[in-house]
């Protein structure tokens, strides 16, 4: 049987300058998203938080301790669970090697529901992922097919080279989200933020679930698009700091729903 976690990741009090949001404010964003899972999900689904900072996260502990199924692992940069974090690689380095960090001491976190845990659905955690019980609903429809691995959304398309438009945003990874079978994981993927440095050409976690899915995209037992279009609320991090749930965005994702039912295996 099929039981999956969800498994957010984040960073309340970055150690590294520049950014576009203070620690408080970046506090009030990951509280915001656990308010929408507490009302979109409640306690049907564990969920892990995984964060590496030194900010104070007690206050979730009571928030929603009758609301989420929530376990918080912390890696303090004042302990010796930090070590090996490096800044200097960037975001993507750091939040698969918590990842890994997270999947190492979920059995201590969880006894004894972990031995029932199959599959963990990933997500960053600033951003509520607003369609996520059908996200949900899709990744358990799916595993329980077939033996499945890891499902993931990547775009590799040729159709913007036509328009002169052949960019990274035609081959892209999707690394906001993604369901992977937790032994698989463990096994052949623990070590993937080893590959990410964001500082480095063709090498940041987009480029990574790219390379991954044309390795194994002929395998049954991988999956590389989902049906369904996903939807995430929140602020970018951008210059912009432009809403995700904006009219034009709303418009653009019911435009690309579309497109993935009509076109599902164009991947754009």
């Amino acid at each position: 049987m099929t039981k999956i976690a969800i498994v957010l990741t984040g960073t309340v009090s970055p150690n590294v300058k520049g950014g576009s949001f203070t620690s408080s404010e970046r506090y009030a964003m990951y509280t915001s998203t656990l308010d929408y899972y507490a009302k979109t999900i409640g306690r049907s689904y564990p969920i892990v938080f995984l964060e590496n900072s030194s900010a104070d996260l007690s206050m979730w502990k009571d928030r929603f301790k009758n609301t989420l199924d929530l376990t918080i692992m912390q890696f303090r940069p004042d302990t010796s669970e930090y070590d090996g974090f490096d800044n200097s690689k960037g975001k993507g380095y750091n939040e698969y090697l918590m990842i890994k960090k997270g999947l190492l001491r979920m059995d201590n976190a969880y006894p004894p529901p972990s031995q029932l845990l199959t599959h963990f659905l990933k997500i960053t955690g600033r951003y509520p992922m607003l369609n996520i019980n059908k996200i949900l609903a899709e990744c358990e429809r799916r595993l329980s097919k077939r033996q499945v691995v890891f499902i993931g959304d990547i775009k590799d398309t040729c159709i913007y080279k036509f328009v002169g438009r052949d960019t990274l945003s035609s081959h892209w990874g999707d690394s906001r989200f993604f369901c992977a079978e937790i032994n698989y994981y463990r096994e052949s993927m623990i070590d993937c933020y080893a590959e990410m440095n964001d500082y480095e050409p063709e090498s940041w976690a987009e480029h990574y679930f790219l390379r991954l899915s044309r390795k194994f995209r002929h395998d049954s037992r991988f999956q590389f698009r989902y049906r369904t279009q996903v939807r995430f609320g929140g602020v970018s991090g951008a210059a912009t700091n432009a809403s995700y749930d904006s009219l034009g965005n709303r418009v653009k994702a019911s435009v690309r729903q579309l497109g993935r039912l009509l076109f599902p295996y164009i991947w754009f």
